[in-house]
């Protein structure tokens, strides 16, 4: 697994975010290959078994590949509407939310990236949860989770390591 994040100027961070897969998957992959979309919109790399995800936030752009499926999520740290927890939250999730924001993007970020990695979009946000024992979770199902702040902005990886 690999990622990349990179802070842009550009208004246009879709295309951005396809210009660092597109780097991304060259690094990983040692050659170039294009990038389609499954009828969710689910990027894939064409004639791969390796999986890539996209995301992107204000000015930043978030992008991850792995030998299997792979989901990632970044956005920017700031004020939230308490609504969103109270309806795509657990109740663990809430009471760790509530020290921070940064904690409140952390889950966030972690259940957007597990629905990435799944493909099955918002929807089934609330059917996941990020936090165990208090703690952001480090594992869901077979596959590693990853969460970091940096500059400003809270992302999460969630993989399948396959070789």
């Amino acid at each position: 697994m690999k990622y990349y994040f990179e802070q842009i100027s550009s208004s246009d961070v879709s295309l951005q975010g396809v210009i660092l897969a597109k780097r991304l998957i060259k690094d990983f992959l040692g050659t170039e290959a294009d990038i389609v979309y499954d009828k969710n919109g689910k990027p894939r790399i064409k004639d791969s078994h390796c999986g890539i995800s996209i995301s992107h936030s204000f000015d930043m752009v978030f992008c991850g590949i792995a030998g299997g499926e792979i989901g990632v999520d970044t956005e920017k740290i700031r004020d939230f509407d308490e609504r969103i927890s109270s309806r795509f939250f657990t109740l663990s999730e809430k009471e760790f939310a509530r020290k921070s924001k940064e904690n409140f993007f952390k889950v966030w970020t972690v259940k957007e990236a597990i629905v990435k990695f799944t493909g099955e979009g918002l929807k089934a946000l609330t059917r996941v949860c990020a936090v165990e024992n208090g703690n952001i979770i480090s594992s869901w199902r077979d596959c590693k989770v990853k969460s970091f702040i940096e500059n400003g902005y809270a992302f999460a990886v969630v993989w399948e390591e396959k070789e």
